[in-house]
């Protein structure tokens, strides 16, 4: 029998494991992120999607919808990839009352725009310049937040610099 004292014990390590696996996960992505070499191809975004989403935790609640047929682009399969889960995880991460996150895709003075739209809770305009930076977190004041280390994005930044293309982030807050 574990009594009240044991439980919370119980649960604060449960709490510092999780910790743990995200800062490993977290060190594992941030040194593989341009040291992994493959060979450039040409990636069809709509095949990528579709094995990823077979990949990423989807909560029940939320529905991913492509708004239209992605583009296909010359470049590193993994790296895209890598950089799709990060956002999507990241959006499903932060909306935890939304019902979908929505995914569109255009050609724009012949460049590719791929937009991912969710609902959730939304940057504040004064944090949305920092969210690209190294272990920049937005506190939500919960000190047992084990949501994110601030990798993510920063990792989906490092990613776009790789492949010469740029990220930024439209959002208002309680809106996504």
């Amino acid at each position: 029998k574990v009594g009240k004292e044991g439980v919370k014990s119980l649960d604060l390590m449960q709490f510092n494991v999780e910790k743990m696996d995200l800062l490993i996960q977290g060190i594992l992505d941030y040194s593989s992120i341009d040291k992994v070499k493959t060979d450039d191809k040409m990636v069809d975004f709509n095949l990528l999607m579709d094995e990823l989403l077979r990949t990423v935790s989807v909560p029940k609640n939320i529905e991913i919808k492509i708004n239209n047929t992605l583009p296909k682009i010359q470049g590193n399969n993994f790296k895209f990839k890598q950089l799709f889960q990060n956002l999507i995880e990241n959006a499903i991460k932060y909306s935890p009352d939304a019902t979908e996150i929505i995914l569109k895709s255009y050609v724009k003075d012949h460049f590719y725009y791929i937009e991912i739209t969710d609902f959730g809770n939304g940057i504040p305009s004064s944090e949305q310049k920092n969210i690209f930076k190294k272990f920049y977190r937005i506190s939500e004041g919960n000190k047992h937040d084990i949501k994110g280390l601030g990798l993510g994005l920063y990792l989906c930044n490092q990613i776009m610099k790789n492949l010469k293309g740029t990220i930024n982030v439209k959002s208002v807050p309680k809106k996504g």
